[in-house]
């Protein structure tokens, strides 16, 4: 293993095809490991620092960090398990290098303690034998066992004794993790053909994430199995990239389309929303769909009195109806509360997550490259090369703001209403004003219906 001084170009060291954020618990400072198609291995502090070529390189098929021992683990499809200790100064050394037999890895994580360090637990994409290294030394336990099913992905809490793993042909299988014995199996409908998923176990285990072959990234109750909410990327594409973790103490997931092209893509971000912030916004959208609705009302009643009922004197203000002054005197109240509701109102979705922001980055094919080789399976045809995700490292993102949340168009419009209702009280004078009133009623009846759709979705 030699260190690379500078970077390698994404042409040369191939699609990022497996991740893992670390952050040391002697150190504030966030990173990122990222391992390619080509077989490099690479870390990103802010901006890439450098990277290795692992030993027989191949595709990275999955990372997996341990923070307390401060150490890496790495499987790629030349059948090698590799696990290197993170020093101080972010550079790895390593501890042990495993090569297997005829087994293609898919994915590998740190299991439960033996001695001082974690054994490590690796994956087969086809047989579904799971093998267990010792963390000190590498040797094997002698323990395989085998779920007798493809392993897409799996993810693990040792904690909790839950082990998570994708079949691509049902769906997410759950095991305990100390006797291996299944407990029960998410269903994920299959809607094309069976693909690698991802899964993510959210909230201590509470529950589970996976994605789709059909754009949907679902999230299932841990305990009754049910589907809790469903969260779309795209009617079409295959989701596999699904992960999930905490942002400022907030739940969140992440997703990602997966397709062979040469462009950008977006990784999507979900945060679960707080009941209490929820309550408040939910109240503060029924309002003003109330306003909205008595500020149209009020204006065809203020337009009807004066065209209609005073047709026969037009030369002066109607001031003798007292509705009329009422009616005025009410808008110019209540629209200026209208406008500050309509300033700090948010999209009235009743989904449990929402939508927060997402980043767009360049993806790169990942299939059917000339330097890989392929491994299909003669039973589903998945390949792991085309299973993985095309995404260049991160110093490649740029960060998209989420869309603004306030109606622009309707603050514009009740802003307008207010300056024509308060015109028509210090002028006195109404007849100039009814068409400005006839196309403000025009405009704001679409932006009604809009957020009468928006409080009742």
């Amino acid at each position: 293993m030699r260190e690379i001084e500078s970077p390698k170009s994404p042409a040369i060291r191939g699609a990022s095809t497996a991740f893992v954020w670390i952050k040391r618990e002697d150190d504030l400072s966030e990173a990122l490991f990222y391992g390619t198609q080509n077989g490099h291995l690479g870390l990103a502090v802010f901006e890439e620092s450098y990277c290795i070529h692992v030993v027989n390189p191949a595709e990275i098929t999955d990372l997996a960090l341990d923070a307390p021992s401060n150490r890496l683990a790495v499987c790629h499809q030349g059948d090698v398990v590799q696990v290197y200790t993170l020093s101080a100064d972010m550079s790895l050394q390593p501890v042990f290098t495993n090569q297997t037999n005829n087994f293609t890895l898919r994915a590998i994580a740190f299991g439960q303690m033996w001695g001082n360090e974690r054994d490590i637990m690796v994956f087969g994409l086809y047989g579904g034998h799971v093998y267990t290294f010792r963390g000190n030394n590498g040797n094997t336990t002698g323990q395989t066992w085998n779920v007798r099913a493809h392993i897409g992905d799996i993810a693990l809490d040792n904690r909790k004794n839950v082990r998570c793993m994708d079949d691509p042909s049902s769906g997410t299988n759950l095991y305990r993790l100390e006797d291996h014995t299944h407990v029960k199996t998410f269903l994920v409908p299959v809607t094309k053909q069976s693909r690698l998923r991802q899964v993510a176990l959210l909230e201590e285990c509470k529950f589970v994430v996976s994605g789709s072959d059909h754009g949907i990234v679902y999230v299932f109750d841990r305990r009754s199995g049910k589907i809790i909410d469903e969260l779309r990327v795209d009617a079409r594409e295959w989701v596999q990239m699904a992960a999930a973790g905490e942002c400022s103490g907030v739940s969140a997931i992440f997703a990602a389309k997966s397709r062979d092209l040469v462009g950008t893509n977006k990784i999507f971000v979900w945060r679960k929303k707080n009941k209490q912030r929820f309550a408040i916004v939910g109240i503060a959208c029924g309002l003003l769909v109330f306003l909205q609705l008595f500020v149209l009302m009020a204006g065809m009643t203020f337009m009807y009195q004066n065209v209609f009922a005073t047709r026969a004197d037009v030369t002066s203000l109607p001031s003798s109806l007292p509705i009329a002054d009422i009616v005025k005197s009410t808008i110019s109240l209540l629209d200026v509360a209208a406008i500050v509701l309509a300033a700090l109102k948010e999209r009235c979705y009743f989904s449990r997550y929402q939508q927060e922001m997402s980043f767009r980055s360049t993806s790169h094919s990942s299939s059917h490259s000339s330097q890989s080789t392929h491994h299909l399976c003669p039973q589903c045809g998945m390949c792991p090369i085309c299973g993985s995700i095309a995404l260049t490292p991160p110093a490649a993102m740029v960060v998209h703001a989420p869309p603004a949340p306030a109606p622009v168009d309707e603050c514009i419009v009740q802003f307008l209403f207010t300056l024509f209702v308060l015109e028509t009280h210090l002028s006195g004078d109404w007849r100039h004003l009814i068409l400005p009133y006839a196309a403000c009623i025009l405009i704001f009846f679409p932006c009604l219906i809009k957020s009468l759709l928006a409080f009742f979705h």
